[in-house]
């Protein structure tokens, strides 16, 4: 029917809404992970918001495309949401990386209008993402490990949750979303079991623990997930130093616990100047091995990403030996 014209084709002016119901409802088919999918449609929404003319992905022509590279880069943006009368939220010019992040995204998007065929070519085919500098590869050493469970001894004195639950990302080298999610039972034989339908790169993988903190874990687990206690425990350290605890939820929730840990390491940050992030003890981990003279693709397996994102940070120590 279609060979023959009896069919119009998919890509007469369908609007916006329907063509992001479309790429949702096939992202999701393709087994794409939630975070994904909203990364997807919220950088969609910012080609829709620079073109308000353009009713659909069929309107988007290679100028346009070309357009979002220079207008987007000139866009200033603000990290504050809620003003308070009359307060003025600061903005900040956007980075290379954000830019570079978008029209790889945006070149995706369109690659499944295509296959949708709601469009005839992908606009953003011949757009090259700026060039970024590579700058040395971060990660924690050892005096920034040590200092940073000095502060966290003082900030919660008492409390053992966050040094263990560092502990344990330090001694992984996991990603903070899948720390956060650890269920009791994934503590197996020694070992924390990362199951491949809860990583991101649906692989299976495991973490040898030291028999210490091994049996540490075992004896702190709840009954479900392995952090569940935390929000009691929470509350009562913060009932402790006499601060409001009535906005405090008190059920476990691995969203909230990782929204928890990012903002403990801002208010680490802004308290003591260091710029350290959770994500850094994953690259402290992936530095070491390649010290280790661990090679690069076994390294790879071991922390579930890919070869070339090994390379990155192998490729620093040994620039950094050589110069050396």
């Amino acid at each position: 029917l279609e060979e023959y014209r009896q069919i119009a084709p998919a890509a007469d002016r369908m609007p916006w809404d329907a063509a992001r119901a479309k790429l949702r409802e096939a992202l999701e088919r393709n087994g794409k992970r939630p975070a994904t999918v909203t990364g997807y449609l919220e950088t969609l929404d910012k080609l829709t918001a620079l073109f308000p003319l353009a009713v659909g992905p069929a309107d988007v022509t290679d100028r346009m495309a070309a357009d979002f590279k220079t207008k987007y880069a000139r866009g200033r943006f603000s990290r504050k949401r809620k003003l308070k009368a009359g307060e003025a939220a600061p903005d900040y010019a956007r980075r290379a990386k954000s830019l570079h992040s978008r029209i790889r995204t945006l070149k995706a998007v369109f690659g499944w209008f295509e296959k949708l065929r709601l469009v005839e070519a992908n606009p953003f085919a011949a757009v090259a993402p700026p060039a970024l500098d590579r700058h040395e590869v971060k990660y924690v050493r050892e005096g920034d490990v040590g200092e940073f469970f000095a502060w966290l001894d003082g900030h919660y004195p008492g409390w053992r949750m966050p040094a263990l639950f560092f502990t344990v990302k330090a001694l992984t080298g996991c990603r903070l979303a899948d720390l956060c999610s650890l269920r009791s039972a994934q503590l197996q034989d020694g070992r924390v079991v990362f199951p491949a339908d809860a990583t991101k790169n649906r692989s299976e993988r495991y973490a040898v623990m030291p028999p210490e903190v091994f049996a540490e874990l075992l004896a702190y687990k709840g009954a479900t997930w392995l952090w569940e206690r935390y929000p009691g425990e929470l509350r009562a350290v913060i009932v402790a130093k006499a601060m409001p605890v009535h906005r405090l939820n008190p059920r476990f929730d691995p969203r909230r616990l990782y929204l928890w840990v990012v903002a403990l390491m801002q208010d680490y940050q802004k308290k003591t100047g260091k710029h350290l992030s959770s994500h850094d003890f994953r690259k402290a981990a992936f530095t070491r091995a390649a010290k280790a003279d661990v090679h690069p693709k076994r390294a790879a397996v071991a922390f579930d990403v890919t070869p070339e994102t090994m390379m990155k940070y192998y490729t620093a120590t040994e620039k950094k030996a050589t110069a050396d």
